[in-house]
């Protein structure tokens, strides 16, 4: 935020998920904490947060898209529907708990994650 206000450029909005509730360098800025390392309610809320945002993006503007590890947890929402956020914790552990590589669990999560994995 603090090198695009020196180029004289605005953030106009934007999200960020974390794992804990943390102050933001802007008010155009909505926190929203999902959960690590097993997705859960906060998870599929922070999911849905991240589908408005995108869906309020607007066509030929600049947008920046910074993820880090965790990023299949912390907005974990299943893709469809009728997956619920318990199911996709329970998925996840069963994943993790088979001690699999985590390219192998993420390529596992593809396949039901609306988004992230990997």
């Amino acid at each position: 935020v603090r090198a695009l206000t020196t180029r004289g450029e605005g953030v106009a909005g934007g999200l960020v998920v974390a794992h804990v509730d943390a102050p933001l360098p802007t008010a155009r800025l909505v926190g929203v904490v999902g959960d690590h390392p097993i997705p859960g309610h906060r998870s599929a809320r922070a999911a849905d947060a991240l589908g408005a945002a995108a869906a309020a993006a607007r066509h030929g503007r600049l947008a920046f898209v910074l993820l880090s590890g965790g990023a299949s947890a912390l907005v974990g929402a299943g893709l469809d529907p009728t997956l619920t956020a318990r199911d996709l914790a329970e998925a996840t552990r069963v994943l993790l708990a088979a001690g699999l590589p985590i390219d192998v669990v993420n390529a596992c999560r593809k396949r039901i994650a609306r988004w992230g994995a990997g």
